[in-house]
């Protein structure tokens, strides 16, 4: 009797396989995963808030990821971030997930996974995150999310908390640096 292998939808697969895209659309989901999941919808949602994709209008149904009561339709796709994280033009069959999620020079010997990685991601995305979207992100409470950062920067992410008319925002000094020019 054969086994079944249970497929397993992951950032890093939804990322290569939205760059391997000419439009960069995330749907269809790699290995006909279904879009309308509670797990699918959680993990686009949580890469919508980190900043590796974006919501744009479509009038093509088929790459629509959901659909307000007017009857538009939303499309998502690879941000510059989501690309560059990928990078560019990479098939989907070619990428692995210590690929997609490699620290930048100076950061971790190795790029956490999971939620961590996502806290990774969200503050060296230009504008940062602020504490609220850290717990949006992740569904932990402040103090978990403090305690993530103190890890980070104990691996050796250089993260800095700076605070202008929006708030308070967490970034890595690399993306604050970029932010400033």
């Amino acid at each position: 009797m054969p086994t079944k292998v249970k497929f397993i939808l992951t950032e890093a697969t939804v990322l290569s396989a939205a760059v391997a895209r000419r439009n960069g659309s995330v749907v269809p989901l790699p290995d006909q995963a279904d879009v309308n999941t509670p797990r699918a919808v959680k993990l686009l949602k949580s890469m919508l808030a980190a900043g590796l994709l974006e919501e744009r209008l479509t009038s093509v149904a088929k790459y629509a990821w959901r659909s307000d009561p007017d009857g538009q339709h939303y499309l998502l796709r690879a941000t510059k971030l989501g690309r560059t994280g990928t990078g560019e033009g990479v098939q989907a069959t070619d990428a692995t997930p210590a690929d997609v999620f490699a620290p930048a020079p100076g950061d971790c010997a190795r790029a956490p996974r999971g939620k961590l990685g996502q806290v990774l991601l969200a503050v060296r995305s230009c504008s940062g995150a602020s504490i609220g979207d850290l717990i949006a992100l992740t569904g932990w409470q402040p103090h978990t999310v403090r305690a993530s950062l103190t890890r980070l920067r104990q691996t050796g992410v250089p993260i800095q908390l700076t605070g202008d008319e929006s708030g308070k925002r967490y970034m890595a000094v690399q993306a604050a640096e970029a932010a400033a020019r």
